[in-house]
């Protein structure tokens, strides 16, 4: 039986009711979509830094 910890407490995840399995569910989709979220995020970031780098290289050689 797969198990969960809500607040430090170890429950039996088939023990739910199925109002509780639903929530289940939709509470590890949204903490998949989560991390996904804070991949795109970090990968935007790197991009934001590179291309502001970029600008400014491109700065710096037109005033040389």
């Amino acid at each position: 039986m797969p198990k969960i910890t809500i607040d430090g407490v170890e429950f039996n995840s088939e023990d739910l009711s199925e109002n509780g399995k639903l929530q289940l569910d939709s509470l590890s989709y949204v903490d998949k979509e989560i991390k996904k979220l804070q991949t795109e995020l970090s990968i935007i970031k790197n991009s934001k830094l590179i291309y502001s780098r970029e600008l400014q290289r491109s700065i710096d050689a037109a005033s040389s």
